[in-house]
């Protein structure tokens, strides 16, 4: 049998199995039985039902980690700090040709 329980819906199952276990030895003995399905479908990660109804359980992912090279990673810093040097250098630029005209204009004004 393939299982189709998570790890999570396995680790329910037993312990309201063993919750019901006890439940019938403090009260009626019709419990026993009832305990019986989540406890085998909890200690065997099989449910009919889930396989009836073609359910599949949820895969837990594991977060990627990406390992670069040795020789990669300075590189890639590198550009990265270069091309935040560069984006700033051009902003100065542009802001340097704006106060230039503004200027200018300013300069106009006052010979006239």
């Amino acid at each position: 049998m393939k299982k189709n329980i998570s790890g999570l819906d396995r680790t329910i199952r037993l312990i309201v199995g063993v919750l019901l276990l006890v439940l019938g030895y403090y009260t009626h003995w019709i419990w026993y039985i009832v305990a019986l399905v989540p406890l085998i479908t909890g200690l065997t990660g099989y449910c009919a039902l889930y396989s009836l109804f073609k359910r599949k359980p949820k895969v837990e992912r594991k977060p990627e980690v990406k390992i670069m090279p040795a020789k990669m990673a300075p590189e890639t810093a590198s550009k990265k700090a270069v091309s935040k040097v560069a984006k700033r250098k051009v902003a100065k630029k542009a802001v340097k040709k704006a106060v230039k005209k503004v200027a200018k204009k300013k300069v106009v004004k006052r010979k006239r």
